[in-house]
């Protein structure tokens, strides 16, 4: 059994000590809702090299994937390239690598989708209006 680290607080401080033991055990990456990652950079590189792997089942011409590709090439890069977390944080400039790792997550679940959709593709039958706003003058 375990035994609490020093006398027990009264009541009224109970909730405080409580919150207080709670929040020494966890450690947030800075966003609600993500917990931190202890091996993120690792992660990281393991879901870019992911999204980079699942993408190819677009075609390579597709916008799509050329930005898909650019963009976690680019995270790959620097991720394999720096070893401490706030370099990459910093040079990547997307937020904490916990919020990276949920967005390759994110792409992730939404590259079968695209596929399906085959979004790249144009009916030849479409009638596309191209609209020019001009400035004010």
């Amino acid at each position: 059994s375990r035994v609490a680290p020093g006398p027990i607080p009264p009541a009224e401080s109970l909730a405080m000590f409580a919150t207080k033991a709670i929040l020494t055990q966890f450690e947030t990456a800075g966003w609600v809702g993500l917990k931190r990652i202890a091996n993120a950079r690792e992660v990281l590189i393991s879901k870019a090299t992911e999204v980079l792997d699942k993408v190819k089942i677009i075609p390579p011409t597709a916008q799509y994937r050329i930005s898909v590709e650019q963009l976690y090439k680019h995270h790959l890069k620097i991720a394999q390239r720096e070893t401490e977390r706030e370099k990459i944080e910093e040079a990547i400039n997307r937020g904490t690598l916990e919020h990276l790792i949920s967005t390759a997550d994110d792409e992730l679940s939404l590259i079968p989708k695209v596929a399906e959709w085959k979004i790249w593709e144009v009916d030849p039958d479409d009638k596309i209006e191209i609209v020019v706003h001009k400035p004010a003058s």
